[in-house]
């Protein structure tokens, strides 16, 4: 009787913990690098939310004025361009759009190692050009991915 037990606590704590970790992917590399086992897959739910709050927090960081375009990694399709887009704000627009947004931010590459993550993303610098800029996130399992820094990189991004 006292085995049964246990292994009904085992199975409730094991499946407390498949819950709270997600079916999403816990290790991805973008992009995809040559021989990883990582899931690099731009049109994943994790990666775009992942992007759009990543995205949220450099212009909250540094705001710009006008409409924001945004570049998501090669291979991302309209769909997942529309729910990062909407959910990073009203001005944001996407390479579908025929409107030239006043400036642009450009999401690089994302990394995620189970709850934490790294998007590195380009901004505008002002007049000075562009910014390389790496949000660090974690991820939490009532609240999803949040913002713990954001790291402004000194050297001028030259495309």
């Amino acid at each position: 009787m006292m085995m049964r037990a246990m292994r009904l606590w085992m199975a409730a704590g094991m499946t407390s913990a498949a819950l709270l970790a997600g079916c999403a992917p816990q290790y991805v590399n973008i992009p995809e690098q040559a021989g990883d086992v990582a899931s690099s897959n731009v049109n994943a739910t994790n990666v775009r939310n992942l992007e759009a709050q990543a995205l949220r927090a450099v212009l909250e960081d540094r705001p710009v004025e006008g409409p924001v375009g945004i570049t998501l990694p090669q291979g991302t399709d309209p769909l997942t361009y529309a729910a990062v887009a909407s959910a990073v704000g009203d001005d944001v627009l996407t390479p579908m759009d025929d409107v030239e947004p006043a400036s642009m931010l450009t999401v690089e590459q994302v990394r995620i190692r189970g709850t934490r993550a790294e998007v590195d993303v380009v901004r505008p610098r002002g007049t000075e050009g562009r910014q390389y800029v790496t949000v660090y996130l974690d991820r939490n399992a009532f609240s999803g991915w949040t913002v713990d820094r954001i790291r402004p990189w000194q050297g001028q991004v030259e495309r």
